[in-house]
């Protein structure tokens, strides 16, 4: 008769650590699905942003050339120019400054340095963005 227990209880350890090690491996598998998922939702929200950024960018190319930045400077010394709705991404908006153009020993010839930037909610307190900045020259005809 305690061959026949020993029996039961080998057989009951065996199912209880078999039901430990599933249970592990499936928590395992959860977790990794879950940051597969949140990983391609952010290169979806980068490759959103990004294209929002460059929509934009060739917009401006597109000018004779910006109206002169008005405005109080940030710390960089760029001027605000204008702002832009994302709409596909969570509070997504965009904003467009310009500062005059630093050439070392020479006059910029009325030429601004353009920064162009996307920004959106990622989190309940991360806010994340792309930048990109481009050249441009004054609007003909607009104040020097």
């Amino acid at each position: 008769m305690s061959r026949l227990r020993r029996r039961r209880g080998i057989a009951m350890a065996d199912f209880i650590a078999g039901s430990l090690i599933f249970s592990a491996t499936l928590g395992v598998f959860v977790g990794f699905t879950q940051l597969k998922f949140d990983t391609l939702q952010m290169a979806e929200d980068l490759s959103l942003g990004t294209a929002a950024l460059e929509a934009e960018v060739d917009r401006l190319r597109e000018l004779d050339g910006i109206e002169a930045p008005q405005g109080a400077p940030d710390l960089q010394g760029f001027r605000p120019l204008s702002e832009f709705p994302v709409d596909a991404l969570y509070e997504g908006r965009g904003r467009v400054s310009a500062r005059a153009l630093r050439v070392e020993g020479g006059s910029a010839y009325q030429l601004y340095e353009v920064r162009v930037e996307v920004s959106w909610r990622s989190g309940p307190e991360d806010r994340d963005r792309v930048a990109s900045s481009l050249v441009l020259p004054l609007r003909p005809g607009g104040p020097r």
